[in-house]
């Protein structure tokens, strides 16, 4: 929900701030709110008689500020804006309290001690409230260590970066250390025939990705693991450890399949995406990644945007973003303007990867689903350069682009391209 433009009273009795304070601590919060805003208004009144110039800009940036930049920022935003702007409120608040004289001296010094309580208890339930540290994870860490304390080795069936540590007591092994990687013959991407094959050690598949390879077989009597790496996808990302996909051992027992020595082939046809690379762009566009959090700790809205357009959460009756024809070939450069990584795909056609970060791609391949990496945070945006064929006639109609990771699709991180027959 929207933060209450009260909470720049610093009295918030309880240690959710995103929710309503209820029963008596909910009363006691709106007193001491009523009476800190008042006492500012009284504080200003104050400075502006005593002439206290300190106060009095400090009320006055304060103020420009909640009233100009708060309106057209995000509720995130608006969180840090007022958790900023509320040791300005009740410093001059308590300037009027600890200036008082003569007989409201007394009187003035037991309010403020009040509502310097109410402050600091706060305070104290918020920090009660927050976890910062993963202290139940480590206490659990440290559990295990001491279980299997001089009976290890202990291995931990993904990344753990506070286990060497904390499980010290046992002996603790990284997963998958002493394996060597086996190399196999990449024969397509995405369905699409590579030109060439390329023999690799490990293949980067995007959610809902697809690869053909062939792998050696193993000699009889030997393992072998097929496994995922696991992949880093951001400070914001979700986690994505290594995990076994399969277990192999060789045998001298394997059936050998012969093909057959007649090929039946089918008749040719038109090939989709011919010469593709060739083409002279018609278009040029620019689109990009981008999310957005609702509160300090809220739901995270996803976007992805045409540059010049507005970021807006997908929904199914939203007009195209794109509109284009029937034989045109377009360059789309896409940026990832977030700290997690994205994976963009576009229903109906495939694409060529044409650049990264803005470097050619020798004898580029077709793909319809490319990884884009977090942002650091500072420095240009990850990108890639994505050459895409309009040119064939049974496509013309609405479909959609997207991120392929599924929880940001559903999120919003969606867009409809229309592509018009030929004129």
């Amino acid at each position: 929900r929207k933060l209450p433009l009260s909470q720049l009273s610093g009295v918030w009795l309880s240690g959710e701030y995103r929710l309503a304070v209820p029963g008596l601590k909910g009363t006691l919060t709106a007193i001491a709110t009523a009476v800190i805003l008042v006492l500012l208004l009284v504080g200003v009144l104050w400075a502006l008689r005593r002439r206290e110039a300190g106060a009095l800009l400090l009320a006055g940036v304060t103020g420009l500020v909640i009233l100009i930049v708060l309106p057209h920022v995000s509720p995130y935003a608006q969180g840090k804006l007022l958790a900023i702007a509320g040791p300005s409120v009740v410093f001059v608040a308590f300037a009027f309290l600890l200036g008082a004289r003569g007989r409201l001296a007394w009187p003035a010094m037991g309010l403020a001690a009040a509502l310097a309580l109410a402050v600091f208890g706060s305070d104290v339930l918020a920090y009660g409230h927050d976890r910062i540290a993963p202290t139940a994870r480590i206490e659990a860490i440290e559990q295990t260590g001491d279980r299997f304390a001089g009976r290890g080795p202990v291995l931990w069936n993904e990344p753990e970066e506070y286990a060497k540590f904390f499980a010290r007591a046992a002996r603790v092994s990284a997963p998958f250390e002493p394996i060597t990687p086996q190399q196999v013959q990449l024969l397509a991407i995405d369905g699409i025939p590579l030109q060439a094959p390329s023999y690799q050690t490990t293949l980067t598949v995007p959610p809902a990705g697809r690869v053909e390879f062939i792998t050696p077989g193993l000699p009889a009597g030997q393992a072998g693991t097929f496994l995922t790496n696991g992949f880093n996808t951001g400070p914001v990302g979700n986690p994505n450890p290594v995990q076994v996909l399969a277990s192999i051992v060789g045998t001298g027992e394997a059936q050998v399949s012969h093909p057959p020595t007649h090929l039946v082939r089918p008749a040719s046809e038109p090939q989709r995406f011919a010469g593709l690379a060739a083409q002279v762009p018609t278009a040029s566009r620019s689109l990009y990644f981008s999310e957005q959090t609702v509160g300090s700790n809220g739901p995270t809205q996803y976007f992805i945007t045409v540059k010049g357009q507005r970021p807006k959460v997908f929904h199914m009756d939203d007009p195209p973003a794109i509109v284009t024809n029937i034989g045109a070939v377009e360059d789309w450069t896409v940026e990832n303007r977030a700290g997690e990584a994205h994976a963009f795909h576009i229903h109906q056609i495939h694409f060529l990867v044409m650049a990264i970060n803005g470097i050619p791609v020798p004898n580029p391949d077709l793909q319809d689903t490319i990884v884009l990496p977090n942002w650091s945070g500072h420095g240009p945006y990850p990108n890639v350069t994505l050459r895409m064929d309009f040119r064939d006639p049974n496509i013309a109609g609405t479909f959609v682009y997207h991120c392929h990771i599924l929880d940001h699709e559903d999120g919003g991180m969606m867009s409809k391209i229309q592509v018009n027959p030929a004129n």
